[in-house]
């Protein structure tokens, strides 16, 4: 992976897991932030869990999260998706096939980090050769002291920092813990596959 623009910092944590901080050119990254707190979000019960769907979770394992889809499996949900894949793929200078995308924002809720599930992005593709290639991104909207941590320790964790994005194999073992020190962590979840396979 390289960098497109001078102010952009690529980072590789291992192999095809990449952070890349200035994501977006600074002017974009203003605009959603303006953007992210209008808009109108659904509530699920946990990260991969819905409230309704899943009716009888477990008080202990409840940690809200507030989603607002924008793309998913083919279907523009918001018109923002267009531009924003457009962004990313003059980010990282590639062509993609968009699959999902979605902003979360989580809240913390008690004293300790609360930590969601051991989760891979790519359950779509699980009975096909797509799983292989698929990845995912988290977009990092505003600072804050939750990360994205591997199952794999030997990547280590990537905290949540404005304009930075993670890129990484959708099959890989991965979950967010949420923050402490700001009342909302905004991320815009990617999945993709890449136009020209790696």
């Amino acid at each position: 992976m390289k960098k497109v623009r001078e102010d952009q910092s690529i980072t590789e944590l291992g192999k095809d897991v990449y952070v890349i901080d200035n994501f977006f050119t600074e002017d974009f990254i203003t605009s959603i932030e303006n953007y992210v707190p209008e808009l109108k979000y659904y509530i699920s019960a946990h990260a991969g869990w819905s409230v309704l769907e899943n009716p009888d979770i477990p008080i202990k394992n409840w940690h809200p999260v507030l989603r607002h889809e924008m793309y998913n499996r083919g279907e523009v949900v918001d018109k923002a998706a267009v531009d924003i894949s457009r962004e990313i793929k003059k980010s990282i200078s590639s062509d993609l096939y968009l699959t999902r995308m979605r902003v979360n924002v989580e809240f913390p809720l008690n004293r300790r980090p609360s930590k969601y599930d051991w989760h891979v992005d790519n359950g779509m593709y699980k009975d096909s050769n797509l799983h292989k290639i698929s990845k995912a991104m988290v977009i990092y909207i505003n600072t804050t002291n939750g990360y994205t941590e591997f199952k794999d320790k030997e990547l280590g964790k990537v905290y949540s920092v404005r304009n930075r994005a993670l890129i990484f194999p959708g099959g890989l073992e991965h979950r967010g813990v949420c923050q402490k020190d700001k009342h909302a962590r905004f991320v815009i979840n990617v999945n993709y596959i890449p136009w020209y396979w790696e």
